[in-house]
């Protein structure tokens, strides 16, 4: 199957993904105007709760993982993209730093190559996938020239999948019920990390559901003592 090659395979090199490419990833900071586009599966909020910071949600998840995230004013290779993942060092890269929603896109990424999720092991259930994931690949990038569309466009279901149940799992799970069967029954072999995943979806939801003031508050370090977000020296190409 060439749909089903991995990610790291070649040289061992930085590869973007490509990055987000669709009209409602290219709005910057799309988040404050809400989460629903289309048929795309919204945030189901979590109200009543005080959200972390921003990047306690975002270190939280990567500190288990054990990827890189970066923010970045060009995250990839196409001018208008918020997001990349690159395959060769393992790095997530953001435009915006408190675009959670892509965060969990191109975590989506790096799961599926950490997990092998459409690998050779998913042969068996590659038809079930496709034809779950059809529905979900148009909200991640296109496939540029020369690639080899259908495995590029199943990662971005898959990204999509990861992206919406993380987002609202009761939904996503009602919705693609095969790819979730296929997802958690790989990913929770690492009970840290199917722990982490789920914490990260109720401390996103948790953000979701906080009053505009906490939402503001968990952007800002505050007090005579308060020190630069862990994500201050990780910024790249500022100029």
């Amino acid at each position: 199957f060439n749909t089903m090659e991995q990610y790291g395979a070649g040289p061992a090199r930085e590869r973007s993904r490509g990055g987000l490419s669709n009209p409602y990833n290219e709005v910057p900071h799309h988040e404050a105007a809400g989460p629903k586009v289309g048929d795309r599966i919204p945030v189901d909020p979590i109200t009543g709760a005080k959200p972390k910071k921003i990047w306690e949600i975002q270190l939280d998840l990567t500190n288990v993982t054990g990827h890189k995230l970066r923010y970045a004013r060009k995250p990839g290779s196409r001018s208008r993209a918020i997001g990349t993942y690159y395959p060769g060092s393992g790095r997530v890269m953001i435009k915006w730093e408190e675009d959670l929603d892509t965060t969990a896109h191109e975590m989506g990424h790096a799961l599926d190559d950490l997990f092998g999720l459409l690998g050779p092991e998913a042969a068996g259930v590659y038809a079930e996938l496709r034809e779950e994931l059809q529905h979900l690949w148009d909200y991640g990038s296109k496939p540029p020239k020369g690639a080899d569309k259908e495995a590029y466009r199943m990662k971005e279901g898959m990204a999509e999948f990861i992206r919406a149940w993380l987002m609202n799992p009761a939904e996503t799970k009602r919705r693609f019920p095969s790819t979730y069967n296929w997802f958690k029954g790989r990913v929770s072999q690492d009970p840290a990390v199917w722990e982490a995943l789920n914490q990260f979806s109720r401390d996103v939801r948790e953000w979701w559901g906080a009053d505009a003031a906490d939402q503001v508050a968990s952007k800002l370090h505050l007090g005579p003592n308060a020190s630069p977000s862990p994500w201050t020296s990780m910024r790249v190409n500022n100029t």
